[in-house]
């Protein structure tokens, strides 16, 4: 059996989907994952791969790796001093799995596994998610072996990269395609695993309005959850029965929320967007600001181009400005699907497509 290291950070889903594909053909105990415990420093809160993979029977390795940070806090200098520790534990971690190939989704916590993998002549594939080019996998490409990408649009940075999409969990390549228009509409808000404050905060300035209405669930991450909890509390026993509130959604549930989802109101990660044009699902995208090469927002309009959603810049999130969006996605519901189920989506297969790849090794 072929021993497959996987490595990331802010990739679960898509490495969920993979996870999933690859227990077709292998064992659960020769697939391994190396990332981060904690999905933000300096907090407890834990990342989503390693609630979840365990349960599938994946051996986990927590990585201690730093990263170089976009704005300088109290956690800058800590962060910068785990670098080379990083490196050195990312040696033992693969002396001691010897995997046969090493795939990685990007992110700080890979980036010394992909260059202890390369000078232990360990294959390297990676994956790159966005429409652009994350800082990890721009370093990482020089020692890959292969490199795959989601979207065309990526060429750009990896004119070697071979477009395959981005996979999808299984249970989301079931959901029919959304052909009529409910009788009542579902908003579906999610800031992502690790949620979204502004995001939440802008939600129950609105929540009023929007039950009279719709029905809302609302993911609020594990930070945020506590704050939309007491405001639910103080709302009506009619407005509660229409709003379910989450601080993380499990991903064997998910497809769940997006079969009752009308309407999606999002930050515009990668896994997001893909979820997103899979489902046919209208969309309105605030896309998170000062990401690297601004990812979040080219993920977003790649989504507007195809039909499926509007861009809201986080400095123009408010009130009025989000139920204007709300309300132009209601009168033009039916005709967003229709034009989108045209769309021819790669995603579907990416997948199969990328376990082939690392079985061929």
């Amino acid at each position: 059996m072929t021993r497959i290291l996987l490595t990331g950070g802010h990739a679960a889903t898509t490495a969920l989907s993979v996870i999933k594909e690859l227990k077709k053909t292998q064992k659960a105990e020769n697939i391994f994952w190396v990332g981060a415990k904690r999905a933000i420093e300096g907090s407890n809160v834990p990342t989503l791969e390693s609630k979840i993979f365990p349960r599938e029977g994946i051996k986990c390795y927590e990585i201690i790796s730093g990263r170089i940070q976009r704005r300088f806090t109290r956690y800058t200098i800590v962060s910068l001093l785990k670098i080379p520790i990083g490196f050195v534990h990312a040696l033992f971690i693969l002396l001691s799995i010897k995997p046969h190939v090493i795939l990685s989704f990007g992110g700080y916590a890979a980036f010394p596994v992909v260059v202890l993998g390369y000078f232990l002549r360990i294959p390297v594939v990676i994956h790159e998610q966005t429409i652009t080019a994350g800082r990890a996998n721009l370093f990482s490409a020089k020692f890959a072996s292969k490199i795959t990408l989601a979207r065309q649009e990526s060429k750009k940075y990896f004119p070697n990269g071979i477009v395959i999409g981005n996979p999808l969990l299984p249970s989301l390549c079931k959901i029919a395609p959304k052909k009529e228009k409910p009788k009542k509409l579902t908003i579906y808000i999610t800031g992502g695993s690790r949620g979204s404050i502004p995001l939440n905060q802008t939600i129950l300035k609105v929540i009023h309005e929007l039950l009279k209405k719709y029905n809302v669930i609302h993911q609020t991450g594990e930070l945020g959850y506590d704050e939309v909890s007491l405001a639910r509390d103080k709302l009506s026993l009619k407005e509660k029965n229409s709003y379910q509130i989450y601080s993380t959604i499990d991903p064997d549930c998910i497809h769940e929320i997006w079969q009752k989802a009308s309407i999606v109101i999002a930050r515009s990660g990668a896994n997001t967007v893909a979820e997103v044009i899979a489902t046919i699902t209208p969309a309105i995208f605030v896309p998170l600001p000062n990401t690297y090469n601004d990812e979040q927002t080219k993920n977003a309009f790649f989504a507007k181009k195809i039909g499926i959603a509007f861009v809201l810049p986080e400095d123009k999130l408010n009130p009025r400005n989000l139920l204007n969006l709300i309300g132009k996605i209601d009168q033009n519901w039916l005709n967003m699907v229709q034009k989108v189920r045209k769309y021819k989506n790669f995603d579907f297969n990416a997948a199969s497509k990328l376990c082939e790849i690392l079985l061929n090794f």
